[in-house]
């Protein structure tokens, strides 16, 4: 995405996270899923990781489908300009719950409870232009 190397890669300065249109608790991050290009696009995997195992749980209360939706600030280096840019994030996916995972109950851990999702579905949005469009259920790849 950089062109003429004018950008560098950005930081997240905020973020949150909806399941079917409803915000999230607790929610600190995602792993947003990895796409491979060489192999069946059916195997994504989302994980939300949260601040407290209350919170993945609340999270995982809906069985079947499920909407989910993760908004991102990012901040860019413009090196050519010398100004750093703000560019608005958008994953929206359709996903399934598969797991939770509690973590380490250590108070020096820096592991969050998460909750594993796969995906059926993926489309990443900057700035509200799409980008990515990945639907495994009907075979549609869009770059």
């Amino acid at each position: 995405m950089a062109e003429n190397n004018s950008e560098r890669s950005g930081f997240c300065i905020s973020a949150e996270a909806c399941i079917n249109e409803q915000l999230l608790d607790g929610f600190v991050a995602a792993k947003l899923p990895s796409i491979d290009l060489c192999a069946s696009k059916k195997n994504m995997r989302l994980a939300l990781m949260f601040t407290n195992i209350s919170a993945a749980v609340s999270a995982l209360h809906n069985s079947g489908e499920q909407h989910i939706q993760v908004q991102v600030a990012t901040e860019r280096l413009n090196i050519e300009t010398a100004k750093i840019e703000l560019f608005a994030e958008k994953h929206v996916m359709i996903a399934t719950p598969k797991m939770l995972i509690p973590n380490c109950a250590s108070p020096f851990s820096k592991e969050w409870p998460s909750c594993v999702y796969d995906v059926i579905y993926y489309a990443a949005y900057v700035d509200g232009q799409k980008i990515m469009e990945v639907d495994s259920r009907n075979g549609k790849f869009f770059i």
